[in-house]
């Protein structure tokens, strides 16, 4: 993708020297800790944190905020000036190593020359590089014509588009500065809750207004001085202005940044060094985290919260987490029907099941740490081929699936009617956790087929392609040739090399050396 221009890093008032970090959400107290060891400042602290830290109150501006995603606990967001971002990414790949990463493909609240390509279902798109860009509020939709475009929402997905408005933005740390289609107006983030505010920060815009520029105030606005304020949103439109005057006949480019997005969906392991962290600062009990983001408005949620004021006052680590297992168990038991939650490495989720369940259990302890185990069952409707295995699939085939909160995998033996086994599949997974209908686990693509006692390796291939675009770590790829490795008994280095090697680089993750 062509780059034009200077980044929107070159508007914000960076501290010299330090990364200004604001972290809100269910994992605000580890990522404190991780990012002060790390040397970032952290801004706009929440009074817990603050106490906590012993950690003043900053009240400038964020570079990038890190935050739990609004519809899925499991995820965190990470959103900020680009070079700031990835500094903050970094650091986060260093210690949440079994985690994947989705990085936005054009920024938000870029602003971007690209060429129109035409309508489709009445909506009017263009092209940029390989960003397809749905455009809104156009008058007229000219194939073949080079516009300037804002992105007001950024694809990170695959099969994900972009969405944008005619006209040129520029984003800073207090405000958004824009032209578009429609009149001039005034909005204000959702956190800017003071009439008074609201009321003074109308009368900063009023300039802006007069000469066709809209204004959006960002929640740190709450904290600037009006002098501030004023001068600030009086450089945006300097900005604006500039940057409208490059945009004349320009060519398909990038011309300002706007702001990065990443998405990182925790797995369990890495919830768990999240809870070590945090039981650096306060008492945390194993799985804080996990329970937190998959029992969000359940009491086992709640019986977290009593089992950390218990271990303050000296109660046992290991019972207390026994217990709070066997209330997920009795939950789980109930339900009968188990669902399994199978997040893909391209972000989309599937669901396997409702399966019976069979038996759910405290598992043997492993590193020790407390696991569940789950026998499932399903029954086979319908006829056809097993994916992978290659073998026929009948009605009234029975599939056992073997769940273990501690493994790396999920079993899956398949069987006639009749009892024989017809082969097995082995899914390479981060290790699965509870949620109130089942499972979840994050899908590794790696699988293992077993048939007739020989065992084979499929689909490495798509794993190869996620690490080659930095979605996984190469720790990640280390732990899944180890457990091939283990199940197969074939040479974890010779497995590691295949899932890695390619012509192509990838600037995300270095190059293992093999021994």
């Amino acid at each position: 993708m062509m780059l034009i221009g200077r980044s929107s890093m070159s508007i914000s008032t960076v501290s010299e020297g330090l990364v200004r970090v604001r972290v809100r959400g269910i994992y605000a107290t580890a990522l404190t800790k991780l990012l002060l060891d790390r040397g970032f400042l952290i801004v706009q602290a929440s009074n817990v944190i603050a106490t906590r830290f012993s950690i003043p109150q900053l009240k400038t501006p964020a570079d990038v905020t890190v935050k739990d995603t609004d519809n899925n606990r499991n995820r965190l967001l990470v959103i900020g000036y680009p070079a700031k971002v990835d500094a903050v990414v970094q650091a986060l790949r260093e210690t949440l190593k079994y985690s994947i990463y989705w990085s936005s493909r054009i920024g938000l609240h870029a602003t971007v020359r690209a060429e129109i390509i035409g309508q489709h279902n009445k909506k009017c798109f263009a092209k940029l590089d390989d960003v397809l860009i749905e455009i809104t509020e156009f008058e007229e939709c000219e194939e073949g014509k080079v516009t300037t475009i804002s992105i007001v929402k950024t694809p990170i997905f695959e099969g994900e588009y972009a969405r944008g408005v005619p006209g040129a933005r520029i984003v800073g740390d207090y405000a958004i500065v824009y032209r578009g289609m429609s009149a001039p107006k005034i909005s204000f983030s959702e956190h800017i809750r003071s009439l008074n505010r609201r009321a003074q920060l109308s009368v900063i815009s009023e300039e802006a207004l007069k000469n066709g520029i809209s204004v959006h105030w960002r929640s740190s606005a709450n904290h600037g001085s009006e002098e501030e304020l004023r001068t600030h949103l009086r450089d945006l439109i300097n900005k604006l202005y500039d940057l409208e005057k490059r945009l004349v006949d320009a060519p398909p480019g990038v011309y300002e940044h706007g702001e990065k997005l990443v998405i990182i969906d925790v797995s369990l392991s890495d919830k768990r060094v999240m809870d070590n962290l945090r039981g650096m600062i306060v008492p945390t009990i194993d799985y804080h985290h996990s329970i937190k983001a998959n029992f969000q408005y359940e009491h086992e949620s709640m019986l977290v919260d009593y089992a950390e004021k218990a271990l303050a006052h000296g109660a046992s680590k290991q019972a207390l987490i026994k217990a709070l297992f066997e209330t997920i168990i009795e939950r789980l038991i109930a339900r009968k029907r188990i669902v399994i939650e199978h997040v893909k490495l391209d972000g989309t989720v599937l669901e396997i099941g409702p399966a019976e369940a069979v038996s759910i259990s405290m598992g043997e302890e492993k590193g020790n740490s407390c696991c569940i185990e789950a026998r499932l069952r399903r029954i086979v409707r319908s006829s056809g081929v097993y994916d992978g295995l290659g073998v026929e699939k009948e009605p009234g085939d029975i599939i056992e699936t073997i769940v273990n909160t501690c493994d790396w995998k999920i079993i899956h033996s398949y069987y006639s009617r009749s009892g024989e086994l017809k082969g097995r599949y082995i899914n390479i997974n981060t290790p699965p956790e509870p949620t109130p209908r089942g499972f979840r686990y994050i899908d590794l693509e790696v699988d293992i087929v077993e048939v007739d006692n020989e065992k084979r390796i499929i689909d490495e291939n798509e794993l190869k392609k996620q690490y080659l675009q930095g979605r996984v770590t190469l720790s990640m790829i280390e732990k899944v040739a180890d457990e091939i490795a283990s199940i197969t008994k074939k040479d974890k280095n010779e497995i590691l090399q295949k899932l890695v090697e390619s012509d192509e680089s990838n600037p995300q993750n270095p190059t293992p050396h093999f021994k």
